[in-house]
């Protein structure tokens, strides 16, 4: 049987040579590439749509390859062997062209065309094609694809064009291979933030596209829900998009906005151009252009915007903002603002110049050395005049510190230079340190053996080195103990200045003279050993040293010609001066547990944790003369004489310090911890689990006995707790432990009623333990902790723009909305509370609140604020409402109450390349 088949098939080649060779298919293994995907198995298939007149032959292979083959192997038939020589030799293309299909292939190889049903694949270079319908004409080097009607006349597998990065979507196409050209009829591409829409298009070989009939949206959807409409619209992909005369259609419905021409960016990185400002008025300046200027994009790594506000009746103000990043080494931003401030129209109005400057640079820790640095500083009306930020307008005092920071390999030594700043917005007090040079040294062990660990106390003996050199500047009151009771000084107000001194061009010469430079070296000298096996026991020595570049001299002037003037003189010796200290300690301290064991309810026991130390500490009066760090001077009139210090307001304080000094110092630490089942565990292998009940309660006192009266210092108690892990509690409080006694005083007539203390301590006369002075507790929780938490970025191979984004994301968390997070609430409570003697005390108490909760998937409402309890009023009221409109957005502020009563309406479109289609209203505190 298989015989006669054989010979019919045999003949049946032989009566129609010609026909068979026109219609042999070459078959190859799939060609596996990046772009590639296996085909899936074959489904039960629906009949699609034929072309019409097909080639009468099908194909049974679902993949293969055309152009440039790889040679077929012997087993082939010579008609495939020519028929694969005969397309090569047609074909002038680079590269090969590879196709799959799922349904079928159909291959003419006298037209020389192939057709491939669903899920149809091409392949060349670096694009890719796929339909549901490709045809591949190899004589016109041309591949034509469209969707097919499914029984609902809907267009089933869409053409999809990938070319690089590019992507179009289409209703149908024809590509070019040679002249890389194309026809598209209804495309859907991507350009940047935006979509395009149009109706038909020719690319150009340069992948410039022309399309007729478009619309550009930055909404997602399919039929989106704004767009801006135009006859002709040129596109330049990565780089923008020119319309001809356009107009803007919201939900399908035409609006009169639109322009004769428009440019719009769609670069796949940042690029430059113009920032469109905000316009507006305000009630005392007039008319105004806020937040316009030019962003200048200089590479990944750098740029910056320069803004510029301009007000029509005088008033202007600029600022230059920057960003730089450079992966795995550094990142930071420079935001430098000035504002001119003119209010009303008369020449007499008051004229505020202000200035601020932000600076943030933060490395990755990498080799021997970082540099960082935290820059908040300006003139101290800034925020008050012109901040929009809440934290700023609240905040009385801002820091900064540059920092680098060096290791030196192979020796025990590191580098460290700090430049300091700190500025109290309300008091006007600047304090700067520049800058502070540490060099230390860790710390060594000279007897300890190379071959094992300290064992001795003579072996744990260790010593080290730091040095500090400082120049330091503040503009506050001088107060001096070492200038104690010495009220002839106070006519010297070049160093006695019991009040601010502003920072002004007619002050430079008394500004100058506030700077204080010095160097400190301290050389610390301890060793420890085992007391009884429970007691540890450190004894410790310290030197210290200090230079200075001048000192002072006093001199007491009864009579200056024939006048008595009763005056100190103080002269100001420019020259190398020293000053040394010294002194000793002993500590000792355990550690004792205390266990009950519970065992039911899930508990299984309570653990308290003492830790106990005493420590006894010595130091002598550097101020006797014998030490030559003090002279005796004249003070008075009366011949009393003092100790006056050199170095009165020097960098590190009036040296020496005044009287014996020493001190027995006792101090008891708690924690409090309870067991109990781990009810997730459910291998056994961890069946109890630690819960902290107290954190840590304190309590810590010094006894001087080589002081002449109260040898007791106040006592000092703190705790610290965490309840069910989600209440954060602080508390602190002193105690004096002597007792007051009430005294009438009587001053220009009138009756004052005022405490003495007594060198007697409160428990010996009936008061107690003794008087608490101060007092404070600090609660706070976070009801949803993870609402904290920082974006962060799992995408390993993240580009530069990608990760800039999420850096600013993380630094002003306020400009975005999550709707991850369904609700979020933060509440703190504040009390304080400070007397002395008998006077009335002070209390501060204080409730802030602040929180968000998602209304519904679209609608969130947040709300700031807080209570005064002592002064009975709201402290900063501010709501926030966000409706998530799809691909606009909505926004309302409102800040009901206070100096910055105020509110805004946004309606907004997301993409920031159309950040300026937007509609507001708003009245601000800054325009009233």
């Amino acid at each position: 049987m298989y015989r006669y088949c054989l010979i019919g098939l045999l003949l049946f080649a032989g009566l129609f040579p010609n026909w068979a060779a026109a219609q042999v298919q070459k078959k190859s293994p799939v060609k596996k590439t990046a772009l590639a995907r296996k085909p899936t198995p074959k489904p039960v298939k629906k009949q699609p749509t034929k072309p019409v007149n097909p080639p009468v032959v099908s194909d049974s292979s679902q993949s293969s390859s055309l152009l440039k083959p790889s040679l077929p192997d012997s087993s082939r038939k010579d008609t495939v062997e020519l028929l694969v020589k005969k397309i090569e030799e047609r074909s002038d293309l680079d590269d090969e062209v590879k196709y799959t299909a799922e349904d079928s292939v159909i291959f003419d190889a006298a037209a020389s065309k192939a057709y491939l049903y669903h899920n149809a694949r091409v392949e060349y270079t670096n694009l890719t094609l796929t339909a549901e319908f490709i045809e591949i004409d190899l004589k016109n080097n041309k591949a034509s694809a469209r969707g097919i009607p499914d029984s609902t006349g809907r267009l089933k597998g869409k053409p999809v064009f990938i070319q690089g990065a590019d992507k179009y979507e289409a209703n149908s196409m024809v590509y070019n291979f040679k002249t890389k050209r194309a026809k598209i009829q209804g495309i859907v591409t991507q350009q940047g933030e935006g979509y395009i829409h149009g109706e038909s298009v020719k690319k150009t070989p340069d992948n410039d596209m022309y399309i007729r009939k478009a619309q550009y949206t930055t909404c997602n959807l399919e039929h989106p829900h704004f767009y801006i409409e135009a006859s002709k619209i040129k596109v330049i992909p990565g780089n923008r998009l020119i319309a001809g005369p356009f107009h803007i259609s919201i939900a399908d419905l035409p609006t009169p906005i639109g322009f004769a021409f428009g440019i719009f960016p769609t670069p796949k990185t940042a690029s430059s151009g113009i920032i469109v400002p905000t316009y507006g008025e305000a009630v005392d300046r007039g008319f105004y252009l806020r937040n316009g200027g030019y962003y200048w994009h200089v590479n990944d790594y750098f740029d910056t915007k320069f803004l510029a506000d301009i007000y029509s009746k005088g008033s202007y103000g600029f600022s230059i903002l920057s960003n730089y990043k450079k992966r795995y080494e550094y990142g930071g931003n420079l935001d430098i603002r000035y504002n001119y401030r003119k209010s009303g129209d008369d020449n007499l109005s008051p004229i505020g110049k202000d200035f601020w400057v932000t600076w943030n640079h933060s490395p990755q820790t990498k080799g021997t050395s970082s540099f960082s640095a935290s820059v908040n500083l300006g003139t101290n009306s800034y925020n008050t005049r012109n901040s929009f930020s809440t934290a700023n307008y609240l905040s009385s005092t801002f820091s900064s510190n540059v920092a680098y920071s060096k290791t030196f390999k192979g020796t025990p030594f590191s580098l460290g230079i700090n430049a300091r700043q700190q500025q109290n917005v309300q008091t006007k007090q600047l304090d700067l340190d520049l800058p502070i040079v540490n060099l230390n040294m860790n710390r060594l062990y000279p007897f300890k053996p190379a071959s094992r660990s300290a064992k001795t106390w003579y072996e744990k003996i260790s010593f080290s080195y730091a040095m500090t050199a400082q120049n330091s500047f503040s503009n506050g009151a001088v107060s001096d103990q070492s200038l104690r009771g010495i009220e002839i000084l106070q006519e010297s107000t070049k160093y006695i200045v019991d009040t601010i001194l502003p920072v002004k061009q007619e002050n430079f010469d008394q500004l100058k003279d506030r700077f204080k430079m010095g160097m400190r070296h301290s050389i610390p000298l301890s060793t420890s050993f085992t007391l009884f096996k429970y007691f540890s026991v450190n004894p410790s020595f310290s030197y210290e040293e200090f230079w200075y570049t001048k000192r002072l001299d006093y001199k007491w002037i009864g009579v200056e010609g024939n006048r008595h003037v009763n005056r100190l003189d103080i002269d100001t010796i420019h020259q190398f001066s020293r000053a040394y200290n010294f002194n000793n300690s002993v500590s000792i301290q355990t550690r004792a547990y205390g266990i009950y064991f519970v065992r039911r309810g899930g508990i299984e026991a309570i653990r308290h944790i003492i830790n106990p130390s005493v420590s006894f500490s010595y130091k002598p009066d550097m101020s006797d003369p014998k030490y030559g760090l003090t002279k005796k001077v004249v003070v008075d009139s009366t011949g009393r004489t003092d100790n006056l210090s050199p170095f009165a307001g020097a960098v590190y304080g009036g040296v020496p310090a005044v009287g014996r000094n020493g001190s027995v110092s006792f101090a008891l630490s708690n924690t409090l911890e309870m067991k109990v089942r781990n009810k997730k565990d459910s291998t056994g292998k961890e069946p109890f689990k630690k819960l902290n009940l107290l954190d840590n309660l304190n309590a810590a006192t010094s006894y001087n006995l080589a002081a002449d009266s109260f040898h007791l210092a106040p006592i000092g108690l703190s705790a610290r707790t965490t309840l069910f892990g989600k209440l954060n509690i602080n508390m602190g409080s002193t105690l004096d432990p002597y007792t007051y006694q009430s005294e009438v005083k009587s001053s220009t007539g009138e009756t004052i009623k005022v405490a003495r203390r007594l060198d007697s301590y409160a428990w010996h006369n009936g008061q107690g333990l003794g008087r608490i002075t101060s007092y404070n507790m600090a609660m706070s929780t976070s009801l949803n902790p993870k609402a904290n938490a920082k974006k962060v970025l799992k995408k390993k191979n993240a580009s530069m723009q990608e990760l800039r984004e999420v850096d600013f994301i993380n630094a002003n968390p306020d400009m975005y909305v999550d709707f991850n997070i369904p609700w979020n609430v933060n509440l703190s409570y504040n009390f304080g509370y400070t007397r002395s003697g008998f006077s009335k005390a002070t209390t501060f108490q204080s409730l802030t609140f602040s929180g968000d909760v998602n209304l519904t998937a679209k609608w969130k409402i947040g709300i700031t604020s807080g209570y005064d309890f002592v002064n009975k009023t709201l402290v900063y009221p501010n709501l926030n409402i966000y409706r998530d409109l799809h691909c606009w957005e909505m926004r309302l502020n409102f800040v009901p109450t206070g100096d910055r009563q105020s509110y805004s309406i946004d309606i907004n479109v997301k993409a920031s390349v159309l950040q300026d289609m937007k509609l507001s209203r708003r009245r601000s505190w800054y325009d009233r």
